[in-house]
């Protein structure tokens, strides 16, 4: 969702366990809310994101390790 709204808007990715210590609300709205105001406080900092180029290299590593993997397992198991 992150890389979508990424063109269109200032997005930021947070550390899900800094926010686990945020008092919890009774709504995802209010929860939002309350995040908000966090980071406008300066409570809260964006994760570190790299830019789009080196995520599209980073995905490309790990889809070409995926299918050597993919790959190695299936002649282990009919080369033996």
């Amino acid at each position: 969702m992150f890389y979508i709204l990424e063109s269109d808007f200032e997005t930021w990715l947070v550390n899900a366990p800094h926010v686990k210590h945020v008092p919890a609300r009774k709504t995802e709205i209010k929860d939002a809310e309350w995040l908000a105001q966090l980071m406008q406080m300066g409570f809260r900092k964006p994760s570190f994101i790299p830019e789009r180029p080196q995520r599209e290299l980073r995905d490309l590593a790990r889809m070409r390790q995926t299918l050597v993997q993919g790959w190695a397992r299936v002649r282990s198991s009919h080369f033996g």
